[in-house]
């Protein structure tokens, strides 16, 4: 859960005053100012709130700390191993927060994503989580690449 430092800063990412928070999480001023001040007596949900409002406006509050604007974040991942197809689960996991959301990817093959019993179980829970909160998976695949994983609507196919 955030801190009323990471709170301060998020507000500042969005030049958002206090008063602004306080409509976008739909809490009152007071509220917003006694988590800032350091208020112990701040409910759970409030503080859900407050950070839920600024997620929804672009701030993202990584596990490892800090906060950040999510349009800073690009960066290509690679998973490899035979754990490979969890690291990418938990990556994607810890990404998508909301429903629907839209993930883009692409694969040179994706029959190792359903080769090995560890790949196939981590496979059916990705399969599984994509289908609980509606999120869209599109891929880019080789030409003459043959072992379709999701929906064929989910593939494009470029020029090997």
């Amino acid at each position: 859960m955030i801190t009323a430092r990471l709170l301060r800063a998020a507000r500042a990412l969005l030049d958002w005053q206090q008063g602004d928070l306080a409509k976008a999480a739909n809490v009152s001023l007071s509220a917003v100012k006694d988590f800032e001040n350091g208020s112990e007596k701040t409910r759970f949900s409030t503080q859900k709130a407050l950070q839920g409002a600024c997620e929804t406006h672009g701030v993202e509050f990584p596990v490892s700390g800090g906060v950040r604007l999510l349009d800073e974040i690009a960066e290509i991942l690679r998973f490899t191993g035979p754990d490979f197809m969890q690291k990418w689960n938990e990556d994607i996991f810890l990404a998508c927060r909301a429903s629907r959301e839209k993930i883009l990817t692409s694969s040179i093959d994706e029959g190792l994503w359903t080769r090995q019993s560890l790949v196939q179980q981590a496979n059916q829970k990705f399969l599984a989580w994509m289908e609980q909160t509606q999120t869209t998976v599109r891929s880019l695949v080789p030409e003459g690449h043959d072992n379709f994983n999701l929906p064929r609507k989910s593939y494009r196919v470029v020029p090997a």
